[in-house]
């Protein structure tokens, strides 16, 4: 039979007592030491959360004099300063608490990081750079990097940028694939033109190994091979892109369309568009299809491919095609159909203020609550008139 240590019948209550005492000096504390704080501190609160910047601004600056030791309380007025577009007395702030010293390496670093992004704000970018980098290596590194590496492309330092957005992928865990393949389309993009053919060609496969599936890499690496005299090469490079993302398709359809007419591969061409279009029937797949069709099969069967395009995959654009090219406009409630549904999307009003849109006209927008945003006349109108 289990017995049972009755001792503990009176342990129990007592560790329950214990921690109720615990919780109940820890609340005491928290109550103290918001009495010791300044009434000023609740005042600045206050105003933040109802928005109100200036006059919080001004409670924080007379607070600041008074606690010139307040390192975090320097912060906060710096960050407001910037955040109202007052950079240059946000950098007066941070470089005083640098030159000041007392700071401990880690208070230092989260200093150089508010300053770095202070001198980014007011457009010095160098000077923000030389912050930056002084980062890299210490506990705020994860925090600079990211606007190292805006700043590195904005500037199109595109080999800048790689190395930094793999450090970045080192230190987070985080791949960043397209961004890195696109950043070496940029640099194969300005070594195509000027005439860089080896260093395009190097870029296009760093973009491949960085992204298998980067578009813009083929298209980049096909243009290189046309210009080298190689149209199959050419051709082969904007094919990859339907294995790669059959949504771009309509980015190299054109491309694939003018240069196999160019070099005698028309028919081939008219086949491998066909069903192009099958898979993304945009207007840009069409249209190009459509020249390769109509230059190598003729006229009837040019028409042929738009009645097809309009009975299985019915648009406006297409219908318009088949009018560009005299061909009958076929099922007239299959026009009448399209027209409606164009129709009930132009005739919607547009919010000046957000964009939104609606059936009927509305002096207070729904979705913005602005007042009087609503053009009285419809989008139809408003795009075509004005």
């Amino acid at each position: 039979m289990l017995e049972i240590e009755y001792w503990w019948l009176a342990v129990v209550p007592a560790f329950f007592a214990l921690g109720w005492a615990a919780a109940r000096i820890d609340i005491r504390q928290v109550i103290r030491e918001a009495r010791d704080l300044p009434r000023a501190y609740f005042r600045a609160l206050n105003l933040l959360v109802s928005e109100d910047t200036e006059r919080a601004t001004d409670v924080l600056v007379e607070l600041a004099r008074a606690e010139r030791g307040n390192t975090e309380l320097q912060l906060a007025l710096a960050g407001l300063f910037r955040r109202k577009g007052e950079t240059d007395r946000a950098i007066r702030i941070h470089q005083n608490l640098l030159a000041e010293g007392g700071l401990d390496t880690e208070a230092k670093q989260k200093v150089t990081l508010e300053l770095a992004l202070d001198f980014l704000a007011a457009g010095l970018l160098d000077r923000a750079e030389g912050e930056l980098r002084r980062l890299v290596g210490t506990s705020q590194e994860a925090r600079a990097l990211p606007p190292l590496l805006n700043l590195y492309a904005a500037e199109r330092e595109w080999q800048k940028a790689i190395e930094t957005a793999r450090r970045l992928e080192e230190i987070t865990g985080h791949p960043r694939p397209h961004e890195i393949a696109q950043h070496w389309c940029e640099v194969a993009q300005h070594a195509f033109n000027h005439s860089d053919d080896a260093g395009a060609a190097a870029a296009v496969e760093a973009a491949l190994a960085a992204n298998y599936k980067c578009t813009r890499a083929n298209l980049i690496g096909g243009r290189l091979a046309l210009r080298q005299g190689d149209p199959t090469r050419a051709l082969a490079c904007w094919q990859r892109v339907e294995s790669q993302n059959a949504e771009d398709l309509p980015l190299v359809a054109g491309l694939i369309a003018e240069t196999a007419l160019a070099h005698g591969n028309g028919q081939a061409a008219a086949n491998l568009l066909r069903g192009y279009w099958q898979q993304v029937p945009t207007v840009d797949v069409l249209d190009a299809a459509l020249r390769v069709v109509l230059a190598v099969e003729g006229e009837d069967a040019a028409r042929a491919l738009l009645a097809e395009a309009v009975l299985q995959r019915p648009s406006i654009l297409a219908v318009s095609r088949q009018l560009e090219h005299g061909s009958p406009l076929g099922d007239i409630a299959t026009l009448r159909q399209l027209l409606g549904q164009h129709t009930r999307r132009l005739s919607q009003y547009r919010c000046k203020a957000c964009g939104f849109r609606a059936r009927s006209h509305y002096w207070q927008c729904p979705a913005c609550s602005a007042w009087e945003t609503y053009p009285a006349r419809r989008v139809e109108e408003l795009n075509i008139y004005d």
